[in-house]
């Protein structure tokens, strides 16, 4: 049984500890996606992306963003990532 809730609280104390680790809202964008929370999904990959996660191959096969994979956001994400 996954706990999202205790996810997500771990999840928001370290982006609260270190707010430039664009891999804690990767994260928080998994979280996201696995809810099927897609706006919110999108918002924190674009976020992990200003902050310079920058691993196409992370994002193309990580299971649990297969619910926004698709989305046109997604994609236009991806394309900025260099």
């Amino acid at each position: 049984m996954k706990e999202y809730s205790k996810a997500k609280i771990a999840i928001e104390k370290a982006i609260s500890l270190d707010s430039t680790n664009s891999v804690n809202y990767f994260y928080l964008s998994c979280l996201y996606s696995e809810l099927r929370e897609k706006d919110n999904a999108l918002q924190a990959l674009e976020l992990a992306i200003a902050k310079g996660f920058n691993d196409k191959d992370w994002l193309n096969n990580e299971e649990s963003l297969e619910s926004i994979r698709q989305e046109s956001k997604f994609k236009e994400l991806i394309s900025k990532i260099k």
